[in-house]
């Protein structure tokens, strides 16, 4: 990003159909108090994007807006973002999400500096399970 943080996106738990405990799609080293989403798709893409590269290919979905949070004051990289992905899967508003899908998904927030004044992470992939 525009301060030379390397945003990453991070799983936690598991994607599931069925269990109630949380599956969190996440990322760090977020610009701090900037606004965000995560998108998500059903294939994977590599290509230039906004100064970063797309892993998503479209069509994607986006998720809810959220706010990096992080340091109330200063620009940093402590701000974060975490999405339950199985509260999405399980609330069965997209209908795509069933057992065995494979999901993919990344972060994209604001980065007023930045040449495109947007920020990328990388991707991850993942399967829906029982």
């Amino acid at each position: 990003n525009s301060l030379g943080c390397v945003p990453a996106i991070t799983t936690t738990g598991a994607a599931s159909y069925s269990n109630p405990a949380p599956f969190t799609v996440g990322a760090v080293n977020i610009l701090n108090n900037k606004s965000g989403l995560l998108y998500y798709g059903l294939a994977p893409l590599a290509t230039p994007f906004q100064g970063g590269i797309k892993c998503v290919a479209s069509p994607t979905i986006r998720t809810v807006l959220q706010s990096s949070g992080g340091s109330t004051s200063g620009d940093d990289c402590t701000g974060t973002f975490a999405f339950d992905f199985n509260a999405l899967i399980q609330s069965h508003i997209d209908p795509q999400l069933v057992q065995g899908r494979e999901v993919f998904c990344q972060y994209w927030s604001r980065d007023p500096a930045s040449f495109a004044s947007t920020n990328l992470t990388d991707g991850a992939r993942f399967s829906v399970c029982l």
